[in-house]
């Protein structure tokens, strides 16, 4: 008896088709199709990071896995700042890893934290990856006052403040305050070995004691080095 060829064809479709549902059934959650990015990390600009989305200033990626990528601008004894381009939202700290240098072209796999009102890309974790991609200028300072400095915008971007006058000397983590008139910043001597620092208010200056520029944590909430 010979098969009818009107019928044959539809027979295997629909074999095809449900096998192809028993596949991708059997695909765990989270996991990505060939050729696709992964379904649980999403690359994304620092400034997306950093720009708030709401009337807080949380990261919209707060808990999330992200993949970034910038210029190392400074380092700590804990991690080090990361920035792609100037001026407001372009910098991030990543929490975790020491072991680049400013200059270099890095990109970041973590997971997005809020870390005492500050964000920062935690790095310490299995899933997590720092790659050093190559080498780059590190970003023009932005030169802003005190209070801009001290601002969402500005938090983890390298900048500059002058004219200023100590309002406060070296705490627990070797921070100090100054203020240009327009409202106190935290400065802090974690990326250099050797810098001055303050020892008593009242004293004036023209730019950051010890070092014209430094990313800016914005408050004094950040991760001690």
């Amino acid at each position: 008896m010979l098969a009818d060829p009107s019928r044959t064809p539809r027979r295997s479709i629909t074999a095809l088709a449900v096998a192809l549902l028993v596949v991708l059934a059997t695909v765990p959650a989270g996991v990505a199709a060939a050729g696709q990015t992964g379904a649980t990390e999403r690359t994304v600009a620092i400034s997306e990071i950093q720009t708030p989305d709401g009337s807080g200033d949380d990261s919209p990626y707060d808990g999330q896995n992200v993949t970034t990528s910038g210029t190392v601008t400074a380092v700590t004894g804990s991690g080090f700042f990361l920035q792609n381009g100037t001026g407001p939202y372009s910098g991030v700290y990543v929490y975790g890893n020491s072991t680049v240098s400013a200059g270099e072209a890095v990109t970041v796999t973590g997971l997005v934290k809020e870390y005492n009102g500050v964000t920062e890309i935690d790095v310490s974790t299995d899933r997590a990856s720092v790659a050093v991609t190559g080498t780059a200028p590190v970003p023009d300072e932005s030169r802003v006052s005190t209070a801009d400095a001290a601002t969402e915008a500005y938090e983890g971007v390298l900048v500059t403040v002058s004219n200023l006058s100590v309002t406060a000397t070296p705490g627990q983590y070797g921070e100090w305050a100054v203020d240009d008139g327009s409202g106190e910043i935290a400065v802090d001597d974690v990326t250099h070995a050797a810098v001055t620092v303050p020892n008593e208010t009242g004293g004036a200056s023209t730019a950051s004691p010890g070092r014209s520029t430094t990313p800016s944590a914005r408050s004094r909430s950040s991760r001690p080095p």
